[in-house]
């Protein structure tokens, strides 16, 4: 195969060749036009030199990515062979760079996007491991952050090269006790023998990211493998808030929990550490902790950072696992959330309507016949939340006696599926009278509006 495919070329008879992406000592990705869908994808050309375990990781790698569903994972639309024996990979093309590049760039990021990210990445080691797949290399390097989203930063997750089915039925290329994966990030357990790690492996590789994402260094240093090593099965990581005083001391357990050497007394599943992550995933961190304008600066290591995506197999072939210094850039402060504005602007506009109807009401009382037989008229303040898109629910109308029962409030939800559904959610209150037959029916409480909260 040659070192470099050249611009324009047709690549296996329908991808013409647009431009290389990057390039490794075990291939290249380039990006490429399919000329039959008239789509721009991506292709991993992997130089196979009749290696068998490097084929079947390469193969591995597409069939694990392909089974794991949902939009956190990058596409795979072919897998094959060329006749000199040279493997490919087609996927799905992202504009975009990976957490690593982001944070040498930009520097640590904010702490709720910073959960976010992790949380995304959750997402999808979840659905993995529900099917039996242990992905191994969590890092920041393999979580990428596709550019032109319309509904905030996206990540997907990268490289299940090395992921490792827990199907004892499966032949399995983890035989060996061979150590496989990026040891800044991977488990105490995962170092001395690939064979024996579960889930729990990737739990440790999401905190040790997580680490990383919020401080812009790994959780034990740098160094080389020996070091690391050593580190990592004998001592405590940094400490997290040493390094960014303004993170939570409950986010920082968070992460500690992650990292426990004994696997036992870590989170036992992805579900465990999501819960644990709710109270940042609701954007609270906490009254010390909630100014926009709090900058942490701290002095950054700067790493090697390959100009496109890892092409070979999440193998460490640097020695020395060091970062050149480099003065980081300012840690990034979190945005304050609209979403409460546009929620109590939405609560005056409801209440207001109400107090107009009330009014209109009791006008209508006051110029009604005294020689009118029948009952006085109840009045009723309807208030309904007409639904967005598919998958909001529409509140049912609700009727309350404004002679008699107090006015409704209108408060958020504190409901985080409410907050799940988005924002753009189309919501009309309307006020009327009405006249029934017979007696209103009450509600039991007050009528929430949707929270339009991410």
């Amino acid at each position: 195969m040659p070192a470099t495919v050249r611009e324009g070329e047709v690549f296996a008879g329908k991808y013409r060749v647009e431009r290389v992406l990057g390039e490794g000592g075990f291939g290249l990705v380039f990006a490429a036009r399919n000329i039959e869908l008239d789509e721009t994808v991506a292709v991993k050309l992997l130089k196979h030199n009749g290696d068998r375990v490097t084929a079947e990781r390469f193969f591995r790698e597409a069939r694990s990515a392909s089974k794991i569903r949902g939009d956190g994972v990058a596409r795979i639309y072919a897998v094959d062979q060329l006749e000199d024996g040279d493997l490919y990979m087609v996927m799905e093309y992202l504009e975009g760079r990976d957490l690593r590049r982001e944070i040498v760039e930009r520097g640590p990021l904010g702490i709720l996007d910073a959960v976010d990210c992790i949380l995304q990445t959750c997402d999808v080691i979840g659905r993995a491991h529900a099917i039996g797949i242990v992905h191994r290399d969590i890092k920041s390097a393999n979580l990428f952050s596709v550019e032109g989203s319309s509904v905030g930063r996206r990540v997907k997750v990268l490289d299940f090269g090395i992921a490792r089915s827990l199907d004892p039925a499966e032949v399995s290329l983890t035989q060996s006790s061979a150590m496989l994966g990026s040891p800044l990030y991977m488990a105490p357990e995962q170092m001395v023998d690939g064979r024996g790690v579960d889930e729990r492996a990737d739990i440790w590789g999401l905190g040790a990211t997580l680490f990383e994402l919020l401080t812009g260094e790994p959780p034990f240093g740098t160094g080389t493998i020996a070091q690391i090593v050593s580190r990592v099965q004998s001592k405590p990581p940094t400490r997290l808030r040493d390094l960014r005083p303004e993170v939570p001391a409950g986010l920082e357990a968070v992460v500690l929990t992650c990292l426990e050497k004994d696997r036992e007394k870590r989170f036992a599943d992805v579900g465990s550490l999501v819960a644990a992550l709710a109270p940042w995933a609701a954007g609270d961190l906490g009254t010390a902790d909630t100014h926009a304008d709090i900058v942490t600066t701290l002095p950054l290591r700067r790493a090697r950072v390959a100009p496109a995506p890892e092409v070979a197999p999440a193998l460490e072939e640097a020695v020395t696992l060091r970062r050149d210094v480099a003065p980081r850039p300012p840690a990034r402060p979190d945005e304050a959330p609209r979403a409460p504005r546009q929620l109590r602007a939405l609560a005056a506009v409801a209440l207001g309507l109400l107090f107009v109807a009330i009014a209109v009401t009791r006008y209508v009382r006051a110029r009604s016949s005294p020689r009118d037989p029948e009952p006085a008229a109840t009045s009723a303040i309807v208030v309904s939340v007409v639904p967005g898109p598919a998958g909001d629910t529409a509140a049912e109308p609700t009727t309350a006696e404004a002679s008699a029962a107090p006015l409704p409030a209108i408060a958020p939800s504190a409901d985080p599926a409410a907050r799940a559904n988005g924002p753009g959610r189309a919501k009309t209150i309307r006020a009327s009278t009405a006249r029934p037959a017979g007696a209103s029916s009450v509600p039991s409480g007050p009528t929430p509006l949707p929270d339009d909260r991410q």
